[in-house]
């Protein structure tokens, strides 16, 4: 802009004739010329432009001649930095390492316009004054001030904040058949800024059947756009009874005389669902039963089968019966006949007494286990 005299009351400027090429010119507002450079190179040559006057009333029409001399402006040299790249951390970088020196020492570097441009991982285009924190390309112009007529200068520097390398592994899980479906989950591997919080999808294989089912951990497209990260699997296993488990627990199953096939299997039920197991099958095969007496052990026999989906386990059942207990007068009726047959096999001689033949007795009571019963 050109600040042209200040004309007598009633006289104003009027058209601009210019015929020089590097300028476009407008009509004078406010007695101000302003001239517009096309982009091209300036000519340093003197310039000059015809404004018209008009005199108004007391003054004649005439012409002012505004005579323009460019002056180029110092070109300076950015220098004493190089770009350098960076890993996300959550601060901000600014790109270079070094120092910003000048050619020209007239000029220092606080009076530099520093401009980010470039685009971030998640795809947002950033276009700022302050040195970015997220991942992403960027590109850093360092330039004097468009303001600054004196001086000109420039340098660009391209770096790239590349994302925080992170693994993300599926934590293994182990549950009984029929038990309710864990929650899944997943440990990290390297620096997750704080503050920050990672969006992760996990989800597995699915399956109810005893087996092993793969757990798998990944994101939507998008999602932790400062983080690189790496995925791996895990496994869920679905466990069955074992036929040692199964076989632990007919051991530990006692039996009587009014035993059944029900009996055994709800007595297997429950001690299944006392492991954790839940929604097997219990079935009992070949079921046998000797009763037991007072002079003899009976038995259970039979087979268990349990049915885990596709998956079964088996399992013999031979369970004793304990003998019947005797009464009292079964106890003496048998205590009876002993001395009875002690008395018929007693060798007696002139020097056997009574204490022997009751010794005698007594032993052979105490034989049948009848410890407490009295011998007279």
């Amino acid at each position: 802009e050109i600040v042209l005299p200040k004309l007598p009351e009633g006289a104003v400027y009027g058209a601009v004739t210019n015929e020089n090429a590097e300028f476009d010119v407008s009509e004078v507002s406010d007695g101000k010329l302003t001239l517009t450079s096309r982009g091209m190179d300036v000519d340093t040559a003197a310039m000059t432009f015809q404004v018209a006057v008009q005199g108004g009333k007391n003054y004649k029409n005439t012409t002012l001649t505004v005579t323009v001399q460019p002056i180029k402006p110092t070109e300076v040299t950015i220098r004493g930095i190089e770009a350098e790249n960076a890993v996300y951390d959550g601060k901000s970088h600014a790109g270079y390492t070094g120092t910003v020196t000048l050619s020209d020492n007239h000029l220092t570097a606080e009076e530099l316009t520093y401009t980010y441009t470039g685009t971030t991982s998640d795809g947002t285009e950033y276009d700022s004054a302050e040195a970015p924190k997220a991942a992403g390309e960027y590109r850093l112009t360092i330039s004097t001030a468009e303001d600054n007529t004196a001086y000109i200068g420039s340098k660009v520097l391209d770096f790239v904040i590349e994302q925080a390398p992170v693994i993300i592994t599926a934590d293994n899980k182990t549950i009984k058949y029929g038990a309710e479906e864990p929650e899944l989950t997943y440990t990290t591997e390297g620096t997750i800024v704080e503050g920050d919080t990672l969006t992760i999808n996990i989800t597995r294989d699915t399956g109810t059947e005893v087996g092993a089912y793969v757990i798998r951990v990944g994101q939507r497209e998008g999602d932790n756009s400062n983080y690189k990260l790496t995925f791996k699997t895990g496994t869920l296993t679905i466990a069955g009874m074992t036929k040692a488990e199964l076989e632990e627990i007919v051991k530990g199953l006692s039996a009587s005389n009014t035993t059944t096939a029900n009996d055994i299997a709800d007595a297997v039920k429950e001690k299944v669902s006392e492991l954790g197991y839940r929604g097997m099958e219990v079935e009992v095969s070949d079921f046998a039963k000797t009763e037991a007496t007072k002079e003899a052990e009976g038995a259970v026999t039979g087979s268990i089968t349990l049915k885990m989906g596709n998956k079964t386990e088996t399992a013999q059942v031979n369970l004793p019966i304990t003998r019947l207990p005797k009464t009292e007068e079964d106890k003496l009726a048998e205590g009876k006949k002993a001395i009875e047959e002690v008395i018929a096999d007693f060798n007696t001689t002139n020097a056997t007494t009574q204490e022997d033949v009751l010794k005698a007795g007594k032993d052979r009571v105490a034989q049948l286990g009848y410890t407490d019963m009295e011998v007279t």
